[in-house]
């Protein structure tokens, strides 16, 4: 059973053996070796990772942006890993 959800230590799966967290994550270089970023503090800007991998053929990413966008009682500090970056002028864009 291999979970790549950051921060996993420990699951109840049914596997001889579980390889959980994000050390094994499929996770690429330049995200490995991203720079930090602080943002702005403020009460109502929540810091939001919006990652889905690979080349998105169903366009999450964008669904996710959008429900986003619809919640009006706060901001939020994005962070959009665009998978493989070929969508990535489209994203920045949006």
């Amino acid at each position: 059973m291999i979970n790549s959800e950051l921060g996993l230590r420990r699951g109840n799966y049914e596997a001889r053996k579980s390889l959980l967290g994000e050390a094994y994550a499929p996770i690429g270089k330049s995200f490995v070796e991203a720079k930090p970023y602080s943002f702005p503090q403020s009460p109502n800007r929540q810091p939001v990772f919006v990652m889905m991998g690979a080349t998105d053929p169903r366009g999450a990413t964008f669904d996710a942006l959008e429900a986003l966008r619809e919640i009006r009682q706060c901001e939020f500090a994005l962070i959009v890993f665009p998978g493989d970056g070929s969508r990535k002028e489209e994203i920045l864009s949006y």
